[in-house]
């Protein structure tokens, strides 16, 4: 009987998306829920994050 655990794990060198540079000096115009809601502040749950520079960011907070 022959037995094959063998796993395969391919890790990239270097990311395979796209991704534009994001400022250093950046700072927060506004903050979104999923469906367009601005919010004051972030909630737990996914919050998307307008910048000043234009860039956006999808951020994660978990509940406590």
């Amino acid at each position: 009987d022959m037995v094959m655990n063998q796993a395969v794990v391919i890790m990239p060198d270097e990311p395979t998306g796209i991704a534009l540079p994001h400022a250093e000096n950046a700072t927060v115009k506004a903050i979104y829920d999923t469906t367009g809601r601005r919010l004051n502040e972030m909630r737990p749950g996914v919050n998307i994050v307008l910048y000043n520079d234009g860039s956006t960011r999808k951020i994660w907070v978990r509940q406590q």
